[in-house]
């Protein structure tokens, strides 16, 4: 979008304001506004509340099972109100087991009858809450490594059942993360970097719970071998250390961490090739977060950019 500088009096230079966006958060001649001024950008804040974004949805049986996902997407899209038209009354117990309503931060049923079921947001976030859950994400993933570790330390492997528990926190996080992403105005040019980041933080999650169901779903016999133990250590270890480097950025550091990551890397490998096969799973696996690792680089300098190059 392009606009033109008119001159008002003999000092004043002025640009009009986009209508389409004055409409859309109500804007009008008396109204203040925030400037804030970023090398050559001037940024245009207002305090207005944006428009109620809602969305209507016909369901019928074919949505049932897309339910969960098809909630989570609406949801991180940004959609303040959601309206879910009935073509069978009787659906509506379905749309309540299925829609996991407790994993939309914010949302609740306001209104529902044998038709009709209105979800709203009832509580909003800023840009604070954003940095809030993002530091977040990177807690609850560490804290999944770092339980698993003492849990197996400690051989009480009943208590894995908890890393589900921590599971589930990351995916509301990451959801919520992703919604503010796509809703607020959180630093434009950086918004694909932090949401490839959150992105990656789930993915490992999703890791560390494969590994923890894997030995719930073993016989009371299994224990975990002692090497097998300590290569998830040095792994709980890297992204701990990426934890620190993504807040407090060094480009040094950071290529400390993907070299320690490399030597950690062929030590599973050799591990894979000595290890009896029912230990085999849970070295790819924890191989497969290794390597998750890596694939922070891109959003990590995206993210860190300026403070990298200090």
């Amino acid at each position: 979008m392009r606009r033109k500088v008119s001159r008002i009096g003999p000092a004043t230079l002025m640009v009009s304001l986009p209508s389409k966006w004055v409409k859309k958060y109500g804007v009008k001649k008396g109204d203040e506004m925030e400037l804030i001024e970023k090398e050559h950008q001037l940024i245009f804040q207002t305090n207005s509340t944006m428009e109620v974004k809602r969305l209507t949805i016909n369901f019928n049986n074919s949505f049932i099972w897309i339910m969960k996902w098809l909630m989570n997407i609406i949801y991180k899209l940004g959609y303040d109100e959601i309206e879910i038209n009935l073509k069978d009354q009787n659906l509506m117990a379905d749309i309540q087991k299925n829609m996991n309503l407790n994993t939309l931060y914010g949302f609740e049923i306001i209104s529902y009858d044998n038709n009709k079921c209105v979800l709203k947001e009832m509580s909003a976030y800023t840009q604070d809450d954003f940095q809030l859950f993002y530091r977040r994400c990177f807690n609850v993933t560490i804290d999944m490594l770092s339980s698993c570790v003492n849990i197996l330390k400690n051989k009480n492997y009943d208590e894995l059942k908890n890393i589900l528990v921590l599971e589930e926190t990351n995916n509301k996080l990451v959801s919520a993360c992703e919604r503010m992403i796509n809703k607020q105005n959180i630093i434009q040019e950086k918004k694909v970097f932090y949401y490839i980041t959150v992105w990656l933080l789930e993915k490992t999650a999703d890791i560390v719970k494969d590994f923890a169901n894997y030995i719930l779903e073993q016989d009371d016999s299994f224990k975990i071998n002692e090497k097998t133990l300590n290569i998830l250590l040095q792994v709980e270890k890297l992204y701990s250390d990426f934890f620190i480097i993504n807040f407090n950025p060094s480009i040094e550091k950071f290529k400390e961490l993907n070299k320690n990551r490399k030597i950690v890397s062929k030590e599973i490998e050799k591990l894979i090739q000595e290890t009896p096969k029912n230990h085999v799973k849970l070295l790819f696996l924890i191989r497969d977060m290794n390597e998750k690792l890596s694939e922070f680089t891109g959003s990590f300098i995206g993210v860190n950019l300026e403070k990298l190059l200090i």
